[in-house]
Formats: structure tokens, C-alpha cells, sequence
């Protein structure tokens, strides 16, 4: 049993370092992004909202991530009622997340096919939108996590963790936070597609055709890089399902549970350098504050 021990912390070891390597990484990506969105006023708009809302789930999500895996690695002092909150926050920042990227989409809609509807179109609004989907992943995702008590401390990997053993609170997770806000996306994806394709071939006259072909392209181009995110998360967590639905058939043990972190993380850290790079005024910004740095 010792050696079994001995052997599982070596092999997770590797893991544990890659896993804060990347939460950092993330991190030191998302920290500029933020400061650059919240000095540059001409970026304080809806748009930048939302991915100030991603940004913000992520970087939640890398620094739980973080102070569990640097307490499971080097320290493990956790007790029980730390434990239960870490295991929360990360569930929650987990689902956050997805629901972050829903709302990215749910903003485009509105903005495409509904924006005859004006008062959907304000700030307001999305900050109430956001609120309710932080809401919703803070309370009523994990809430079942709380009266099931499966929120623990995993001895064998030193971490705080969800127990491997509750198949109803597992697939509930798989679903809330998962499935269904990115069906939600897909959805509305196709559906702006559609959208955009029908008022393509609608006729216009020949002085607003232009006008036309520029807003489409800018609203394509936005759900290029929606897309783009939902992409990234939908193949880095391919092997995340895999290895939970070998959890729901007893085909795997709680040691493969530390890769469902790992590549959920890759995912996310994906995502927001994408994101940093794919924006072109924070790029622009960012490289402008580079170059005067470097002529300095």
C-alpha cells in the first residue's frame, strides 16, 4: 500500500506542477487584460463587458485552482471546512465559466436579432444578466454538492475535491454546468447564422448594401471568436467527459480525476490567450505599451 502510495504522488507530482504552471500562465494574461480594459475608456462597452465577465470566471477559477494544488503539493494543511469551501468555489468558478461564455453569445443575439428591443440593449440589462448567471453558478449548480455532502478532502491526491462516488451530483454537474449552457450557445449560434444568411439575401437598396455587408462581417467576426472559445472548450474537454462518464461506469478510480482539472485548465488558459490576442484594440494597446517601453 506504501509503495502504491509513494508511486501515485511521484506520478501526480508532474501533474500538480503543470497544473499551477498553467493557472499562473492564465493569470499573468488575464491581470494586463483587465487593467488595459478598465484604463482604455473607449473599451468600456458591452462587448468588453462580456469578456471582462470571462476573464474575471477565469482568473476565479485559476487562483482556487492554484492555492489547491500548491496546498496538495507542498503543504497539506487543509482541514475539513477549508476544504469544503475550495471544493464550492471550484465547482462554481468551473461552471461560471460556461455560463460566462453563454452570456457572450446571449449578448451577440441580442445584439443582432433582438435589437429592436432597445432596453435589451443597455447596460443594465447585461449587468443583470450577469448577475443572475453568477447566481446561478454560485448558488444553484453547487447547492446539491452542499446537501449531499460530497464536497471532501481526498486523502490519496491531497486535494479538495468532489467525491468520485456520488454518480447523481456528478451527472448533475455534467449537465448544469456543462451541457446546457453550451447547447444554449450552439443554439444560438446557428440561429444568428441563419439570421444573418436570410437578411444577406434580403434586397436592399444599392447605397445601404454596403453598410449592410460591413455590419454582417462585424457580426460574423464576433461569433468567429465566440465560436473560437466554445472550440477550445468543447475539444479540451472532450477527455474531461471521457474520463467522467469511466467515473459514472466504475471504469476509472479517483486518481484520473486530477486530469479532468488538467484539461479543463488547458482550456480555459487557451481561452484567454486567444482572447488577449484576438482583441484587436487590447492587442493593439498592449504592443503600443511594449514598443514605447523598449524605445525607453
Amino acid at each position: 500500500m506504501n509503495s502504491t502510495t509513494i508511486t501515485t504522488i511521484e506520478y501526480s507530482t508532474i501533474i500538480y506542477l503543470l497544473i499551477i504552471i498553467l493557472s499562473t500562465l492564465g493569470l499573468l494574461f488575464i491581470i494586463p487584460f483587465l487593467l488595459i480594459i478598465l484604463i482604455h475608456h473607449q473599451s468600456h462597452t458591452i462587448t468588453h463587458l462580456s469578456a471582462v465577465n470571462v476573464s474575471l470566471t477565469s482568473s476565479v477559477y485559476f487562483i482556487i485552482v492554484l492555492y489547491n494544488h500548491i496546498n496538495g503539493l507542498f503543504y497539506h494543511t487543509l482541514s475539513s471546512q477549508s476544504c469544503l469551501i475550495v471544493s464550492y468555489i471550484m465547482v462554481s468558478a468551473a461552471a461560471s465559466i460556461s455560463y460566462a461564455l453563454m452570456l457572450q453569445a446571449l449578448s451577440q443575439f441580442i445584439f443582432i436579432v433582438c435589437y429592436r428591443y432597445k432596453y435589451l440593449l443597455s447596460f443594465k440589462i447585461h449587468l443583470v444578466f450577469l448577475f443572475l448567471l453568477w447566481l446561478i453558478s454560485y448558488t444553484l449548480i453547487p447547492g446539491p454538492c452542499l446537501l449531499k455532502k460530497v464536497l471532501k478532502y481526498e486523502s490519496v491526491l491531497y486535494l479538495c475535491n468532489i467525491d468520485s462516488t456520488s454518480i447523481f451530483i456528478i451527472v448533475y454537474l455534467m449537465f448544469t454546468g456543462c451541457l446546457i449552457p453550451f447547447l444554449i450557445i450552439g443554439f444560438m449560434y446557428f440561429y444568428i447564422m441563419f439570421y444573418l444568411r436570410r437578411q444577406h439575401r434580403t434586397r436592399v437598396v444599392p447605397f445601404t448594401i454596403v453598410t449592410i455587408h460591413k455590419k454582417i462581417d462585424r457580426n460574423l467576426q464576433v461569433l468567429r471568436n465566440i465560436m473560437i472559445n466554445v472550440i477550445i472548450m468543447s475539444v479540451t474537454g472532450l477527455p474531461s467527459l471521457i474520463i467522467t462518464i469511466l467515473i459514472i461506469l466504475r471504469k476509472a478510480n479517483v486518481i484520473t480525476t486530477i486530469y479532468c482539472t488538467l484539461f479543463t485548465l488547458i482550456g480555459v488558459v487557451l481561452i484567454t490567450i486567444t482572447s488577449f490576442f484576438r482583441t484587436k484594440n487590447i492587442r493593439k494597446i498592449f504592443l503600443n505599451l511594449v514598443h514605447c517601453r523598449k524605445i525607453n
